[in-house]
């Protein structure tokens, strides 16, 4: 098994207004002194803090310390320089070799320039018959351990989801043990603490929600300022008699056990939920948590049934922020392009750091070098130049290898250095995986065609051609065809990058939904997506397909054939991102595709991606200074996931809303969200996320 050492190179450019504590930090945990500890991690091969780990534990080891805040980056490891004395000697001419039959093993001498045999002269046997045979066996035992492959995957997923329903029952066994027997019939009563109801089923379920509309309590008004739940007094003559107050302590008191049991507290919870939202001088949106108490018994029947011991978790579909990331690159790469066109480079720098696509990063990077190198600032161009490094060192070699080559073409045609280039070349042939080989030889070839180097390009081409030999897998045939067919687009030659997409027809009935989403993305790279491209792939799929050919027909700038695209997608959820994120790429026609989005949410059926949907189209309405209607759809937001039940999914969901408003510069609103959240963990990355997108909303703010 492969190990590997893992470096400290010093802090994150980013951080560098923290650098003192995290140099502080560091000489804590590593136990060296401050000033040594800056001296070895500035030395080339940086500070060495771990050696000979798995490259799963290098991984991990990197992902921490980067959080923290440092440059670390983990290589091959080895056990030293392995060097011996050899003795001298003066090599002969060779003018004669050997060759073996691979039938009979009888040794032929040929000279050194002749060919191979086609026929061995001793038994006859076809020299060609036997590689052919051989290749067949090569190819064959591949398909047999993928399959074998496969067959293990699909063994250790039927284990995990036996384990999965083992775990599920013994969870309701503990949950009948701490609520009692099914069988009893459970007498609900509902505690309201700062605006959350808490229906509470003695011996049976228990549901924690939005107390929108609820029943059995009439809860007293708070007064101006003062939630609910933090000493609101009844108003006179209203006061409960005796009887009634220790039967809502006795109900305070079963809260209390059922929630301890889930390590939750009622009181604590109350509070929490209950707060008042703070707002700014400025006109913002503000969220408020759900507090009103009406006798309307519906929602509240819906949201907990008798018996239902576990509130299931939410469904949702749309758990990809990813999805997020082009709409927001969108929105920095044009604050940064008006930066850099008023010369402002160094405000465009701080921002270029926020950019989430590693490939839009490296574009605005390289526009930014060519302006610090027009103004002679050579301190920004070597900053500029350490942060790109410190991008590309921080992900897997198949990756850098693209990415050097992408950011060595900037290099090349502003400093006239070959550095980047060269290195892509070098980390290429350390990458052990042939399907990652391929990847990464295509954007090589690409690069070095945009920079002249035709005949470096060409062996880059030839490369992937025997790469693509290697790979077994329909599958990854259909994903590694897909890149053939863009690197040859790149490079003007959309006659071949036609035959390979049209190459992968045969094989689409085999491919995952991974590698479909970047055969139709290529298919719309090269503008060849037609209405019957998909016509073999299953409707309920084609939505999240078309999408994908909208994000990267916008990409390309083909706005018009996105549109079209667009209009074409069914699906209520795709159809309605695809008018929001089109919208941000033709500002004067955006209120239409809003509408358009807008109507989709009807027909959206899941609440948790109804709420992300209509985030989306919040986040863009604020954007525009309509605040009005994003009012009306963060009421909207708020409506579809304040009565579902508390889950890590419902707290994945409310961290992407958050992050949408928080995008949109509405920090009161996004703060405000974040009581949503449940998980400790979660809570803290998502402010961790709003305060980096407040230390530039200057920068962003027109």
């Amino acid at each position: 098994m492969a190990s590997y050492d893992v470096f400290i190179k010093g802090i994150r450019p980013e951080r560098m207004d923290e650098a003192e504590q995290i140099k502080k930090k560091a000489s804590q945990v590593f136990k060296i002194e401050e000033q040594q500890l800056e001296a070895l991690w500035s030395t080339p091969s940086g500070l060495c803090i771990r050696r000979n780990i798995s490259g799963e534990e290098a991984e991990q080891v990197q992902i921490t310390l980067s959080k923290a805040g440092l440059v670390c980056l983990y290589r091959p490891g080895g056990s030293g320089l392995n060097i011996s004395l050899v003795e001298k000697t003066e090599e002969k001419a060779l003018t004669k070799r050997d060759f073996t039959c691979p039938y009979c093993e009888i040794k032929i001498t040929l000279d050194q320039g002749e060919p191979d045999p086609v026929k061995c002269p001793e038994c006859s046997g076809i020299i060609a018959k036997y590689a052919e045979a051989k290749e067949r066996k090569e190819i064959r035992d591949r398909l047999l351990n993928s399959k074998m492959a496969i067959e293990k995957r699909e063994m250790k997923a039927s284990r995990e989801e036996a384990e999965k329903k083992r775990k599920k029952e013994i969870e309701e066994e503990i949950a009948q043990e701490i609520f009692g027997k099914k069988s009893k019939k459970p007498s609900k009563t509902l505690l309201i603490a700062g605006g959350v109801a808490i229906v509470v089923a003695s011996g049976a379920s228990y549901f924690l929600g939005g107390a929108s509309e609820v029943t059995n309590v009439a809860a007293p008004s708070a007064p101006a300022g003062e939630a609910a739940g933090e000493g609101a007094a009844a108003p006179s003559g209203t006061e409960p008699p005796v009887d009634a107050q220790m039967a809502l302590q006795d109900v305070h008191d079963k809260a209390n056990n059922v929630l301890g049991a889930f390590g939750l507290d009622a009181d604590n919870l109350g509070k929490n939920a209950g707060k008042a939202t703070a707002s700014s001088g400025t006109t913002k949106l503000v969220s408020t948590p759900p507090s009103a108490v009406s006798t309307n018994t519906s929602d509240a029947k819906k949201a907990a049934q008798p018996g239902d011991n576990n509130a299931p978790a939410p469904t949702v579909t749309l758990l990809h922020d990813g999805e997020n990331n082009q709409e927001w690159d969108l929105f920095l790469n044009q604050r940064i392009t008006q930066l850099i066109a008023n010369n402002n480079v160094a405000d465009a720098y701080k921002l270029t750091q926020y950019l989430v696509d590693t490939e839009d990063y490296i574009n605005a990077m390289g526009k930014l070098l060519a302006q610090a190198q027009l103004s002679n600032q050579d301190k920004l161009i070597n900053d500029i130049t350490a942060a790109i490094e410190t991008r590309i060192n921080m992900l897997p070699a198949a990756k850098q290898a693209e990415y050097l080559a992408q950011a060595g073409l900037y290099q090349l045609r502003i400093t006239k250095k070959n550095d980047w280039l060269s290195r892509a070349e070098a980390t290429w042939k350390q990458i052990q995986n042939p399907d990652e080989q391929l990847e990464a030889a295509l954007k090589i070839a690409v690069y070095n065609s945009k920079a002249g180097n035709i005949d470096t390009a060409n062996n880059y081409f030839s490369q992937a051609d025997s790469l693509l030999a290697k790979t077994a897998s329909a599958d990854k045939q259909v994903s590694a065809r897909a890149a053939m067919a863009r690197a040859y687009y790149d490079v003007n030659d959309s006659a071949n990058a036609s035959k390979w997409l049209a190459s992968t027809e045969p094989l689409m009935p085999e491919a995952t939904a991974a590698s479909l989403k970047e055969l139709i993305g290529s298919f719309a790279y090269i503008n060849q997506l037609q209405t019957t491209t998909l016509q073999n792939i299953a409707k309920e799929k084609q939505g999240e397909l078309l999408y994908r050919a909208v994000q990267v027909s916008l990409k390309s700038n083909a706005i018009d054939k996105a549109a079209s695209i667009g209009n074409d997608i069914q699906d209520p959820i795709y159809n309605a991102l695809a008018a929001d994120l089109i919208a941000s790429y033709q500002p004067d026609a955006a209120g239409a595709a809003l509408d358009s989005a807008e109507k989709q949410l009807q027909a959206i059926n899941l609440p948790t991606d109804k709420a992300i949907v209509a985030s989306r189209l919040a986040r863009h309405y604020a954007r525009m200074g309509n605040t009005q209607k994003a009012s009306e759809l963060l009421k909207a937001v708020e409506q579809q996931f304040s009565s579902l039940p508390a889950s890590s999914t419902k707290d994945d969901v409310v961290a992407i809303i958050v992050k949408n408003f928080a995008q949109a510069l509405q920090f009161d609103t996004a703060d405000n969200l974040t009581i949503f959240i449940q998980s400790a963990t979660v809570k803290s990355s998502v402010n961790n996320d709003i305060n980096q997108i407040k230390g530039i909303g200057g920068l962003l703010a027109k």
